[in-house]
């Protein structure tokens, strides 16, 4: 304590701008360490609400991104359904065949032939719209009397035909099965006739 007397007024002064320096010193370096912390706390924080927006933003491209994905593979589900249903259609093409129908002729229109056999080796020709088309040659005839005594005439048709699984037997673009009736004529004779047998193979 004695010698802390003894200090001039100088030194007193000196030690005070000392301590002051020395707080200030202290202080500044408690401030710098707290600034800096305070800013890696910011920037912490910063980047993770960078880092959540940028999630955010990433999310509508994606979204975006799957859409149009999904929407390009249907596209290519529908283009290649399209390509395998028009194979299908059409890779399965109408064959050529010969074939032979035979007709029934009843009514007004058989006793209006007064021989049927003068039918056999005729052609037969269908008309429609303005066009004809050709239905093949009769090759063989037989006629028979019904039970009310009316004649009857069946005709054993040959001609070449399409066929094709899903549709049948066409003539010149004309479709032709069991049951169909046309209205048919001869160079002579025009008569109706239902179909009533249709077989493959070509016939004299």
């Amino acid at each position: 304590m004695t010698g802390n007397k003894n200090i001039s007024p100088d030194e007193k002064k000196n030690l005070k701008h000392a301590d002051i320096d020395k707080f200030s010193s202290d202080r500044l370096a408690t401030d710098s360490s707290d600034k800096g912390d305070f800013l890696i706390k910011d920037k912490k924080i910063k980047d993770k609400q960078d880092k959540k927006s940028a999630n955010k933003k990433r999310r509508i491209p994606l979204a975006v991104d799957i859409i149009a994905a999904l929407v390009i593979i249907l596209m290519v589900v529908g283009l290649l359904f399209g390509v395998y249903y028009v194979f299908s259609r059409y890779a399965d093409s109408y064959n050529d065949v010969s074939i032979q129908y035979t007709v029934f002729i009843s009514g007004e229109d058989a006793s209006a032939i007064s021989d049927p056999n003068s039918l056999k080796g005729k052609e037969l020709y269908f008309d429609s719209k303005g066009n004809t088309y050709y239905f093949g040659k009769i090759t063989s005839v037989t006629s028979q009397s019904g039970a009310d005594g009316e004649l009857q005439i069946s005709a054993r048709v040959s001609v070449s035909a399409k066929y094709r699984n899903d549709k049948g037997y066409s003539v010149n673009d004309n479709r032709i099965a069991v049951g169909s009736e046309y209205s048919l004529r001869t160079e002579e004779n025009r008569f109706d006739v239902t179909i009533v047998e249709i077989r493959k193979g070509g016939g004299n």
